[in-house]
């Protein structure tokens, strides 16, 4: 419990400045950012491409139709009911689905990951159909509320003062893994997905979530791009390696260590 604490609160406090380091060196900007306040297209490196005049208006066009299908920005009551509604329907099936595999194939999934896969299937179908409005303000707010609750009932059940009782090579073994973890997102995780900014908000979210856990490495990604800028790809990546596919690849590692170290 002490060093799952200590994991949390450290995981929570160096992604920030991890994420300003590598923005200040590179210089990276947030192209999705760039996008929408010069309506044209941006290379990976933060550079406005050029085109010809024709796809300059046609991007100005599909900007303004987007612009004019979400123009009610405000968040009401009734895109808060719908958008509950829709989150419900993904966590029913899902779980439905990942109690179905569980019984049918033998495979043990958490309960979330089958809701995540069925929301990312009914999304992209949604985009294509157009079936159900999509407000993204309204699925911020709600995902920042979900969040804002979990961490909150996460860290009110920590107990901070049992690091007091922790052994001086428990101490350094913790104060290891937090300089590796720094170490290894500027020096790995950063090239090895090829120094963008998209890069950096991967990398806040690896020290969240190698100290912590997914919750940890979203706060972490949120709180670098409401400054920066926003990052699809990287709020798309993190949260399906995080909550599922680290866990067809963890559990089994995991397992193998307890059973050799165990004898």
């Amino acid at each position: 419990m002490a060093a799952a604490t200590f994991g949390l609160v450290s995981g929570g406090l160096i992604g920030g400045p991890i994420a300003k380091y590598l923005l200040n060196k590179y210089d990276l900007r947030s192209t999705e950012k760039i996008e929408l306040a010069e309506g044209g297209t941006v290379g990976s490196t933060g550079s406005k491409t050029t085109s010809t005049a024709s796809s300059d208006d046609a991007n100005v066009a599909k900007t303004a139709k987007q612009e004019s299908e979400y123009a009610e920005s405000e968040v009401s009551a009734h895109s808060l009911f719908t958008h509950s509604a829709i989150i419900a329907v993904c966590m029913t099936v899902g779980l439905a689905v990942a109690g179905w595999l569980k019984g049918a194939l033998g495979i043990a999934l958490p309960s979330y990951v089958g809701a995540m896969f069925f929301a990312v299937i009914l999304r992209n179908l949604n985009d294509q159909l157009h079936v159900v409005k999509v407000h993204t303000e309204t699925i911020n707010l709600i995902g920042d509320y979900c969040l804002g609750v979990f961490l909150s009932m996460a860290l009110m059940t920590l107990k901070l003062w049992e690091l007091i009782d922790l052994a001086i090579p428990m101490l350094i073994v913790l104060g290891a893994q937090v300089v590796f973890m720094i170490v290894y997102c500027l020096f790995a995780v950063f090239p090895l997905l090829g120094k963008t900014y998209d890069a950096v908000i991967m990398c806040a979210g690896m020290a969240g979530h190698g100290l912590g856990a997914t919750p940890n490495a979203m706060a972490n990604m949120k709180a670098v791009t409401e400054k920066y800028g926003p990052s699809t790809k990287a709020f798309l990546i993190v949260p399906l390696c995080g909550a599922f596919l680290i866990d067809l690849f963890a559990l089994p590692c995991i397992v193998w260590f307890i059973n050799y170290f165990a004898h």
